[in-house]
């Protein structure tokens, strides 16, 4: 379980502790990985355009907040890299 922000359908986002539960189809997460200076922008396969597009630029705001040491990294559900579920 990991802190992050679900991507809700007007373009707004709420706080929530992240689980691999969660990775549903059509939900977008944005997720702050201290340890690998990544934040996880996870798109699940039947999230909408307009919530992925909020989650773009949740995580371009999150990268300004934390630092340019920080990496932005799209993932698509079923292509999660094993670094992404062992930070859940």
């Amino acid at each position: 379980m990991v802190a992050g922000l679900e991507l809700l359908d007007d373009g707004t986002h709420v706080p929530l502790d992240v689980k691999k539960e969660n990775l549903q189809p059509n939900r977008v997460f944005c997720i702050v990985h201290e340890p690998t200076k990544s934040i996880y922008l996870w798109k699940g396969s039947k999230a909408g355009v307009r919530k992925q597009l909020a989650g773009a630029l949740a995580a371009t705001e999150i990268r300004l907040e934390q630092g340019t040491k920080f990496r932005v990294r799209a993932i698509d559900q079923g292509e999660e890299p094993a670094a992404f579920l062992n930070s859940l």
